[in-house]
This record gives C-alpha cells, structure tokens and sequence, in this order.
C-alpha cells in the first residue's frame, strides 16, 4: 500500500461488513509557517502569516472539492475518501485495525487555513471512531508533518481526544494553521471510518510555498545544510563518503520518502540543533507513530555521528555504530524498531557520556547494546528510557554486529536517568554479566531472570516491580 491513494480508486464493494469497531483516530496537519519558528506549538506563525479574526468559524468541509480527499485505503467505492463530508456515509478503510493500524484520510485545503474546531463521527454503518489525535506540521507541502498538541497537552504522538458523544466537537486550541489534515484511526476492533465537518477560514495572507532540496547524490565535500532550504528530500540511500563533513544547522528539516532509504555515514555527521530549534530526521508518511518508514541514520567505519537537540523518528534502526563514534546529546528518539544500537562503547571509566540528555521512548526497543572486548562500557546520562514496548535497555548480541566481534560483557553506567520499558523490562541481558545501574528508577513489568553466572550490580536504584513480578535467581 502507498502513501496514499486517491478518492477515486477502486476496491470490492463486495466484502464482507466488519463487526462493530472501537476506534481512536489521529489528525496530522502540514502547516504552512515562515522560518525561525519553534516547534512544539500548537499554532505557528511567521511574520508573513496573518490570521483572521475570532470569528473563524465557518464550515468548510462540505465546499471542498472531490479531489481534495485523499485516503491511504478504501473499503468500497461507497466509502471513499470523499465520503468522510459530514453529511455523506462516511469513509470507511480497506484494513482493520489488527492488519495495519496506520489508515488516514488526508485533506488538501489547497490554501493555508486556520482551523478552529472540528466535529466527527464515524460512517453510517454504525462504526464509530472513539478518539482522535491532531498532527501539526511545518510546511503545506504533505512531506514533513508534525503532530498537533493542544495547550495541555506534549505528547510526541499527538494528542488523544476521546469521544464524548454520538457527534463529538473538538475546539482546537490553539488553532491549527495548515494547508493539510491527515486523520489516523488506530486502536481499533474492526475497520477505520470517519465523517467530519472541519471549521475554520483562511488565514489573510498565505505563506508561498517551498520545493524543498532533493539530495540524489552521495556527500562527497564538506557539505552544511540550512533552513532556508527546507525540507531535505532523501528519495535514495545517501552516504556520506570518508573524510567528509556533513552538517546541519538548528532547524533542518530532513525528510525520507522510502523505507529503503536512510544515511550511512563513513565520514562525519553533525547537527547543530538549539533548544526549541531541532534538527529533525524524519519520514513523509503523515502517521507519526509508525516506524520502519526509512531505515536510519548508521555509523560505518572511520565515520562519526554526533547529534545535537535533534529528533530522530519512524525509522527502522533510529542511530546505529560503535559508540566509541557516536555522541547523542538532549536528542529525542522515537517511534523506530529500535531507537538506538550500539556496538561497544568507551573504556571502562569514560571520560563523558555517549548518551546525554536523551528521551528515548516509544520504540520496540528503547537501546540495543552489544559489548566489545576493546571498548566495553556505554555510560549514559540524565536520560529518560521509556514507553518502549519490549525493552528499555537490552544488552545482547544481535545480527547486525560483525560476527566476527567478540559478545563479551558490556557494561551499562546511568547516571540520574529513568527507565519504564512499559510492557518489558527496564533491563534485560543475555551476556554474563548484567548491566551496572547506578542512580535510577528502574520500572519492571516483567520478573527479571538471573542465569546461572550472571549477576546484578545496583547502587542507589529504586526497582518498582508491577503486578507479581520479581528477581528470580537461578
């Protein structure tokens, strides 16, 4: 499946109908803003933005043409994109929730809009979305998108809206400013359907728009990457050859339109990202939450990887090398298979932190950690590891790491961090010795087994077991 797929395109309207679905759906929104602005805001504008009085509040959904509705699947020719208008029979996707929980319905203003609230429903089949998420993003250009949180609310995701009624109303606040709205339905029993009626009007004066900066070919010079120039379009596996500098200054935007495309680097690669200013590494799909979109940023030999104030998500392996090459610093990962893996690290006593300042979180596996005999010991500090839904910390050999590696002890040191794998454990080992935990809150949903041989070192570590979980020592 694409992208997306248009309104008009086909698909048996013999199926048979799904049961009765429980949803929640997600809304993402490419925003059309001017440079300089800081993400993590609900409404961004720029000096060449103006927006209209608080009476914006008119209905828009049902003066949109067929074209502007577009959707990643359709149940039947009757549930079409175009039939998410509120007064029509609602759209109705091709997959159930269990089979690809990432459908959207995508909507093109074709202008940036400033929208202040929305009603939703689900189709006339009596299939109902339960909750909805908003997704806000930088440019009207459907290629780097951003999830949309109301004042209360940072979730990385989005926010999560619940159904309140038969027809629920949303007030945004703050207002999106966007010239595109995907809706994502995920935790679902059944198929994804939705009718909504959108509010708003068109914002004074429109921000024209950017073609972005297709990069087709390897970095072969010292290359800097600026903003003004956004988004970076990766549409091919991009190296960055040996000897060779590729920087990104704050508020880079660099955006990846395949899951078999990412950056493997040989030289050097270094953001410059600023509070408030990051540098995004990201992929075009619209639903912020699914991984695997890109394949990741990875370290090769000879090559270094230092990020600054970055993100880093919807990858396959979010960063990969030898730790002794890679510095992560107040950078956030998530929504990967595997946000982080490391092969080796420092000596035993490193002089800094490999990982400093780090929210990892949302991923199958929060770090990977695979020992050497050169360069055992990962230190990692004032880091947050959690939400991960296997793992927090796994250290392990896995296939990846050159066979030919020793799988000796590796040594993890945390320093002020916290640890919740959220349906796992914080830490789990498979070498002979289990990581060094020093100074942390380690939440545990699962026993933790101790093997013949192996061993816990714990200083100043509060363990929070769940349910009846525990130590088993064998």
């Amino acid at each position: 499946m694409g992208n997306s797929s248009s309104s008009s395109s086909s698909s048996s309207s013999s199926k048979k109908k799904p049961a009765t679905s429980k949803i929640s759906v997600t809304v993402a929104a490419v925003a059309a803003v001017a440079d300089g602005t800081v993400e993590g805001v609900g409404l961004v504008t720029g000096a060449e933005v103006t927006l209209t009085p608080d009476s914006c509040n008119v209905s828009l959904t049902s003066s949109l043409r067929d074209d502007q509705f577009t959707a990643s699947s359709q149940y039947s020719d009757r549930h079409n994109a175009t039939a998410a208008r509120f007064n029509s029979v609602g759209w109705i996707a091709s997959t159930t929730g269990t089979q690809h929980p990432y459908e959207y319905l995508q909507v093109n203003f074709d202008a940036t809009m400033q929208l202040t609230s929305l009603n939703f429903t689900g189709a006339n089949t009596g299939w109902y979305p339960s909750s909805i998420r908003r997704v806000l993003s930088y440019s009207d250009d459907g290629l780097f998108w951003r999830p949309y949180t109301g004042r209360l609310s940072t979730d990385s995701l989005g926010q999560l809206l619940p159904r309140t009624a038969a027809v629920t109303s949303v007030n945004l606040d703050p207002p999106i400013l966007a010239q595109r709205l995907a809706i994502n339905v995920v935790e679902m029993y059944g198929y994804a359907s939705l009718r909504m009626e959108l509010f708003g009007c068109q914002a004074t004066n429109q921000v024209p728009l950017r073609a972005g900066t297709v990069v087709n070919q390897d970095i072969q010079v010292d290359t800097t990457w600026i903003p003004n120039q956004n988004p970076f379009i990766i549409d091919r596996h991009l190296i960055v050859r040996p000897g060779v500098t590729l920087t990104l200054q704050a508020g880079v935007n660099v955006v990846f339109k395949s899951a078999e495309v990412g950056i493997d680097v040989f030289g050097t690669l270094v953001t410059e990202g600023l509070t408030g200013l990051r540098t995004v590494f990201t992929s075009t799909f619209p639903v912020i939450a699914r991984s695997s979109m890109w394949t990741g940023l990875s370290q090769k030999a000879g090559g270094k990887i230092t990020l600054r104030y970055s993100l880093v998500r919807q990858a396959k392996h979010g960063i990969s090398g030898n730790g002794s090459s890679v510095r992560l610093m107040n950078t956030e990962v998530h929504s990967c298979i595997a946000g982080i893996r490391l092969a080796g690290g420092a000596g035993k006593s490193p002089a800094q932190p490999i990982l400093f300042g780090m929210s990892i979180h949302t991923n199958e596996y929060g770090i990977q950690l695979h020992g050497t005999v050169e360069a055992p010991t990962v230190y990692i500090e004032n880091s947050k590891v959690d939400r991960n839904t296997r793992s927090g910390i796994t250290v392990s050999k896995w296939a990846a790491v050159d066979p030919s590696t020793p799988n000796l002890d590796s040594f993890t040191y945390t320093w002020d961090s916290g640890m919740n794998a959220f349906v796992a454990g914080g830490v789990i080992s498979s070498v002979a010795s289990i990581p060094t935990l020093t100074d942390i809150d380690v939440v545990v949903n699962r026993s933790v087994i101790v093997l013949p041989g192996a061993q816990i070192t714990m200083t100043g570590v509060a363990v929070n077991f769940t349910d009846d979980r525990g130590v088993i020592a064998i």
